[in-house]
């Protein structure tokens, strides 16, 4: 195994070559996937950076890994993304690779391992990485979905959702905007991102509270722009209040913008059941509508215990394309 340094290109490249190849395999279709200055500026994140591994066969990177290295919380745990590369299965290689991560891993104190094993449309619920997970002592944390929904919707079914789902939140209103969020909402909109990661549902999994303050998010912010994607935020804040009870996000290569990534939506559990979550997705559609970019499918993942926000997603007209299951490991005691 050795490490990827993020500003080495050449090594950098090899990297990336083998995650694309996977992934590109895993649709069998004509996508662009992940682009290498989303993984790029992902490893050089400030907060939560991105160490990246590869396990090599001479000079033949066959194997690689980003583990997410968490700096202000969830110290107890690592998330590690695999990929080996097609032509490289079925040899051990993604095996020893995540040998190898767990011994990482173990050594920084970290004493559990959460993995995802990405399946695509033709695989739905039986992927390779389900036996390859069970065999290798992990326990399923969670089962999402992917959905994708056409774009771009037709302006009377936008309209329909409008007037069906506008009568219930009449006590909120919708605040959106591209990029960084404004100094008078930013320690807010913190607010809601440290709630997601409690009140987000998990099937089998507890992660702790992130800690998000104004720094965290401009480092988001900042990323996310690094990554070479547009950042597309809608907010609910209650009329009474004065207080932001939601949010939503939806972000959009500008190099490769096919496909558009609904990111994490939230609505805190006392403001539920005012089609929130549905409307502020709406009214980032139309902020991504005014963008010029020609994208053809919005994609968002969602666990299969999250009915109402799947509900949402089908009213919007989304299909499943696809699966992301969450696995986890107990290490051990943290050293």
């Amino acid at each position: 195994m050795r490490t990827v340094e993020p500003t080495d290109d050449e090594a950098f490249a090899n990297w990336f070559n083998v995650l694309q190849a996977a992934e590109l395999l895993r649709d069998n279709e004509a996508a662009t996937g992940w682009q290498p200055d989303e993984w790029r500026a992902r490893a050089l994140d400030e907060i939560t950076p991105i160490q990246l591994l590869a396990w090599t066969v001479g000079d033949v990177f066959v194997a690689v890994a980003g583990l997410h290295m968490t700096t202000q919380d969830n110290l107890h745990t690592l998330r590690c993304d695999l990929y080996t590369h097609p032509e490289h299965r079925r040899r051990g290689y993604g095996r020893s690779l995540l040998g190898a991560v767990e011994g990482f891993a173990y050594e920084r104190g970290r004493r559990e391992l959460t993995c995802f094993s990405i399946e695509g449309a033709r695989e739905v619920g039986q992927g390779p990485g389900r036996a390859f997970a069970k065999a290798l002592g992990y326990e399923l944390a969670d089962d999402s979905r992917r959905f994708d929904i056409a774009w771009p919707l037709s302006r009377d079914q936008r309209d329909a959702l409008v007037d069906r789902w506008s009568p219930f939140a009449s006590g909120y209103e919708l605040i959106s905007w591209r990029g960084s969020t404004p100094d008078a909402l930013l320690d807010q909109r913190s607010e809601l991102a440290a709630a997601m990661s409690v009140l987000s549902p998990w099937a089998n999994y507890e992660p702790e509270a992130e800690r998000w303050d104004a720094t965290r998010m401009r480092a988001h912010e900042t990323t996310t722009a690094g990554m070479g994607r547009l950042l597309l935020v809608s907010v609910a804040r209650d009329r009474v209040t004065g207080r932001l009870v939601a949010f939503s996000e939806l972000t959009v290569s500008e190099v490769a913008p096919d496909t558009a990534y609904q990111w994490d939506t939230l609505v805190i559990p006392e403001h539920r059941g005012h089609r929130l979550g549905g409307l502020m997705k709406l009214a980032n559609l139309d902020q991504l509508g005014s963008t010029g970019l020609e994208v053809r499918r919005v994609t968002t993942f969602n666990s299969n215990i999250n009915e109402p926000m799947i509900r949402v997603n089908l009213e919007l007209g989304a299909r499943v394309h696809g699966a992301a299951v969450l696995w986890r490991r107990d290490l051990g005691p943290a050293l």
